[in-house]
This record gives structure tokens, sequence and C-alpha cells, in this order.
């Protein structure tokens, strides 16, 4: 008697363990899967069966499968999987929680709470993103479109990271538009000239990101643009976050976007893309992917909550029997139903040589990874924090041009030391020779971590200086009176941001002193005898005095005479289920200290670990710290620090 095989409490489909169904529309259902990477399980994956025509499925997947390997950036879906899985077209992609814009938009209707206009232009600004970052690959010199875009392939994390999945799949869309269910629900978001049989452009994708817009700000698809009645849906539309009609600036780039002629449309998604950013970049609009995140804690909290249990019991569970299945032979068909052959799918095109606008920069999953994260969060999160911009542009480092007058170079700002909560269980006193070298590594990276946040803070606050120059310059001119001086503003250290390598110690930015011009004896005959010539009457006014430093001034951590000190610091608790799966994790907070030294905000600049409940749990401690204040020219002042909290040692 042979013995009783392992428990398999999950379904299977191919090689996908089919964990819990999420969504169900038109287009397919679309689970949280594990993958079975034998000899054991493998990632986790949001994993769609898809309805619609089959063999046109079958052939887009062989090219949708070669260039997700050629396409990346921050907005594209990780790992994608374009297959059959027990005869089933699959398209699945790394799971981080979360869910897809269509179903956030039908669950926004359900709970009456619908996505804030802010945090909807920011999702548009994403998938332009998404968008752009496929044009930049080219085949045979020819640019790539997504050619499929559709809410179901906007994912959204519980992070509020928003990532595009399923390019090169336009045709098989289409030609899946000719069963009515599908058509009513999608056919909103394919542009017209595609409807009658044209091929996926840059201008068609241009549409759908109009129509992912117009979803997104008034909580309905348009019209569909075969029918007509695009132009007028968007001059009635009003807006889903308050009921008030659509404002003229965010109407103008739907009106430009949904145009029934691609030729009147923003020419690609490069264009759509600034417009959408500098739309955020006004002011009016200020999202935050802090925010984001948790406009759908709250929209999805019973989901989530139940998820969380789930995921505790998948992880546990034994993939014996189902690595059996996948390896056992599948049984012959019987010979009164001969199993029908399966038709081939047409054979993939040639592709030419792939070429791409800039090199991809080569991954590496060093012991480090939580230095490199501070490099993505800081440049974007931080510069919303001090200007109130969106995903303003980093500086360029190799770009920067030394000030042409005599200053000294600023310090680098002050990191707080990290905040470290201990797994569960560790010992946290005196070490043994044995760990020795592994804390030493820890100090490493610490150290490492501060040095590279106070290089990128640094950036952050020169640019907000030089914000401020503006709106200085601008309000004297008004007035007529002279504008501040050029050297309000101390330059920060430029710190070089080359890829960490494990070191015992980190170096400190260097502090220089850049010698004054009139100090040089090789200066020319013509300078010495230009210096000797009495000085223009306007070179003799003086410049007026800065204004005076008052309480509650923001001022950049580089200018402070003395900067915050903790007086109260709270350890963070340990998320219960990365604690039972011993996961580390390092999370970079911004915290704005008030003239007070209370906290008076808090944001989430970067997290290497989504999805374990880190970022919640440091929030939740650095809302607790106090400090005394930092202060300039004697006055206790507002200041904005970076506090790294490192999950286990």
């Amino acid at each position: 008697m042979s013995a009783q095989a392992p428990a398999k409490p999950y379904d299977r489909l191919g090689p996908f363990v089919l964990f819990r169904k999420l969504d169900t529309d038109a287009l397919g259902e679309t689970w949280r899967t594990g993958i079975l990477e034998p000899p054991a399980m493998g990632p986790v994956l949001a994993t769609r069966k898809l309805t619609g025509s089959r063999e046109a499925w079958a052939a887009c997947f062989p090219s949708a499968k070669l260039f997700a390997e050629k396409i990346g950036g921050a907005t594209i879906a990780k790992a994608q999987r374009f297959e059959f899985a027990d005869g089933k077209p699959v398209i699945a992609w790394e799971y981080a929680g979360g869910r897809s814009l269509a179903h956030i938009s039908a669950s926004a209707a359900t709970a009456r709470n619908p996505i804030p206009t802010d945090q909807a232009i920011a999702i548009a600004e994403k998938v332009a993103s998404a968008l752009e970052s496929i044009n930049t690959v080219k085949q045979e010199g020819k640019r790539l479109v997504h050619g499929a875009l559709v809410p179901q392939f906007v994912w959204i994390s519980e992070d509020g990271d928003v990532r595009v999945a399923g390019q090169l799949l336009g045709k098989a869309l289409v030609a899946s538009l000719s069963d009515a269910s599908i058509a009513k629900e999608l056919g909103p978001f394919v542009a017209p000239e595609l409807r009658s049989g044209g091929e996926p452009t840059k201008h068609s994708d241009v549409y759908a990101a109009g129509a992912i817009l117009f979803l997104a700000v008034t909580g309905s698809a348009p019209p569909d643009g075969a029918s007509g009645g695009v132009v007028d849906a968007v001059q009635r539309a009003k807006l889903a976050h308050g009921g008030e009609p659509i404002p003229a600036d965010i109407k103008a780039i739907l009106l430009k976007s949904l145009a029934t002629d691609p030729s009147a449309r923003y020419d690609g998604a490069s264009e759509l893309h600034k417009a959408l950013t500098e739309l955020l970049g006004k002011g009016q609009y200020a999202p935050t992917t802090f925010n984001l995140a948790f406009y759908l804690h709250n929209l999805l909290r019973s989901e989530m909550e139940t998820e969380q249990k789930e995921r505790e019991r998948e992880s546990n569970i034994d993939v014996k029997g189902y690595l059996e299945d996948l390896a056992r032979p599948a049984p012959a068909p019987a010979p009164q139903r001969p199993q029908p052959a399966q038709p081939a799918p047409p054979v993939a095109p040639m592709f030419g040589s792939v070429t791409f606008d800039q090199p991809k920069k080569a991954g590496s999953k060093m012991p480090l990874v939580a230095v490199t994260v501070v490099v993505l969060g800081l440049a974007a999160g931080g510069a919303w924090f001090l200007m109130g911009k969106k995903d303003a542009p980093p500086a360029k480092v190799a770009q920067a041009t030394p000030p042409p007058v005599t200053q000294t170079v600023a310090p680098a700002p002050v990191a707080a030391a990290p905040v470290v909560a201990a797994l569960p269980g560790q010992d946290t006193e005196a070490p043994s020779a044995t760990t020795t070298d592994a804390e030493a590594r820890r100090k490493a990276v610490e150290e490492e971590i501060n040095r590279r946040v106070a290089a990128e803070m640094a950036k952050v606050q020169a640019e907000y200086n030089k914000e401020l120059l503006k709106q200085q310059d601008a309000a004297a001119r008004a007035t007529g009176a002279q504008p501040p001086p050029a050297t309000k503003a101390a330059t920060p250290a430029i710190v070089e941001t080359a890829p960490v390598q494990p070191a015992a110690t980190a170096p400190a930015p260097e502090t220089t002193t850049q010698a004054p011009v009139a100090a040089t004896t090789t200066q020319a005959p013509a300078a010495a005898a230009a210096a000797q010539q009495p000085p223009p009457a306007a070179a003799t006014q003086q410049p007026p005095a800065p204004r005076a430093v008052e309480t509650g001034d923001f001022i950049a951590s580089t200018e402070l005479d003395q900067g915050p000190k903790a007086k109260r610091r709270v350890d963070p608790v340990y998320p219960p289920m990365a604690a039972r799966q011993r996961v580390k994790g390092v999370v970079i907070l911004g915290l704005l200290i008030n003239e007070t030294g209370r906290v008076q905000d808090v944001r989430v600049l970067s997290v290497d670990k989504k999805g374990m409940g880190f970022e919640e749990a440091a929030v939740t401690a650095a809302k607790q710290f106090t400090y005394d204040p930092g202060v300039k020219d004697g006055k206790k002042v507002k200041t904005l620090i970076p506090v790294p909290f490192m999950f286990g040692k």
C-alpha cells in the first residue's frame, strides 16, 4: 500500500499554486499565487487567467515574453511571465500586496470613497512614466509601445507603488473585443483607430492613458471611443472626489489625450508625462506615495487584514505534493476520446537588435540593499517634502559647477542615528567573539546608510535653497528692491554616490575650504591692473542685509548652528509576520522637527522590504520621538532630518 500523498490545500494551475482569487472581471480572474520552482516554492505572484481569444494571446506571448526581460523601470511590473498553464493563457508578475486599478475603482464606487483628485493625477502620471520607459526600447529602430493599457494591468501596491504590466498584448486585446462583455468593459480604453483594425502606436497609448486619467478622477470610464461622445463626456464630467466640475487644467489634458484624431493627441507618452508632471508641480495638487498608501489602507482594510493572516498560512504549506504532481507526466488520453492536437501558435516574428536610449543598470543583490534604497526614495520623497513638488529630477553630481565666489563648503546634514529593532529572541548584549565580524559589518552598513542619507538630503536642501532664492528675488523685483545676494544659500558638499562596496568603515564626506582667488600669486598683469581701477558706482552700493531668522522659520540642516538632538526615542515594534519569518529590513523616514522639538510630520522615503509592516511600525514609533529643536542665530527653527530604522541585526 503506497504512502498517503501530502495534503494539498490549494488548487494548482500548471506551476501556479492558487492561494486566493483576488478579482473577477471581463478579462478573467486574478489570483494570488505561489510559483513552483523545484525543489521549493518560489515567489508570490499576481496571476491573471485571461479570457478572450486564446489564439491571439498565443500569438502575442512570444514577443511580450522576450521584451519583458528588456524593459525596466520603477513603474514597470517586476518579473512578468507570459505563458500557457494547463492550456489557459496566463500573465503574472511579482506580488507586493495591493490591487489593480480596476478593482480599486470598483471598490471606491461601492464604498463611496473615491480616489482623491491629486492621487488620481499621480496614478496617471506614473502610468505615463511606464509608457515612456517602454518607448525607450527599440525594435529594428522603431520604439516599442504598450498597446494593451487597461485598468486591469495597472497595479497599485499597499505602499502606493504604481506599476504597469501587460505590454505588447495590443493585438490580442483588440481581437478579444469580439466578445461583447469584454468590449463593454475594456472598449473605452482602446483607441478608435485600433477598433477599426489599426496597429498599436504611441498615439493609441496616449488615448489609453487619457482614459485611465478620466477613470481615476471621475470614478467611471469614458464612453467607448468607437461610438463617439467622448469630448462631450469630458466637458460634462465632474470630479468623483467633491463632485465639482473638472478643473480646466485637468480637462485640457483629457481633451488632448482623448482626441478622436490621433494627430491631435500628445505626440507620445513623453509629452503626456511632461504635461502631468507640470500639473502636479503647480502646487495645487500635492500627492505623495504615503497618502496614496493611506487611502488604500482605509479602502481595502478588511481585505488586507484577511490577506495578512492568509499569507502567514500560505508561507508554511508543504509543497512536496505539488512538486510531485508537477513532475508526474500527464496521463495518456483515453482511446475513445483522443485529445485534439492544439494548434501551434504563430511563429514569433524575427526581431532585430534591441537598443535602449539609456543603458539599464545592472541589478546587484548584495547585502547592502538598504543603502541602494536610499538613493531611490530620498530624491523624490525629500524633494516633495521640502518643495511640495512631485518627482523633482535629482541633481546631477557630475555636472555640478563650483561656486564662483569664496566660501566654505557646508558640512553634510546631521543624520540621526539609526533606530534598531532587534528580532524577538535576539541577544542584544555582550556579543561573543564569533559575532564580532557580523557586528562590524552591521556598523559599516549603518555608517554607509547615514553617509548616503546625508548626501541625498544635502542635494534636496540645496534645491530648496534655490527655490527660496527665486521666491525672494521675485518679491524683491516686484517691490523694486535689490534682490538678495547670491551667496545667501550655503552650497552643500558634493558627495559622489558610486555603488557601495562592503567595507569595515565608511569614509565621511570631506569638508574643505575653497581658497580665495585673490590669494593666488600667479594672476595675470591685466587682472592686477584691473584690480587697481576704481570700482563702478554700482559696485560700491552695499547689498541689503539678509532677513533675520525668526522663530519657527524652516532652515536647512546644512545651515543650522545646532542640529536637533533626540530627547526621547521609542523603539519600533517588530511586525509579527516579519518576526515569525525572521525577515530583516530598513526603512528611511523624513521627520519634520518643528521649533518646539515635536515631530510635526513624517514621510516614508524608502523601504526595502514591502508588505511586511516595517514602514507602519517605523512611522508609529517616530511620531513619539521628541527633540531639542534646531537652532539658527539663537532662534529655534524647523528643519528636516532623515532617520533610518533597521529591523533585525
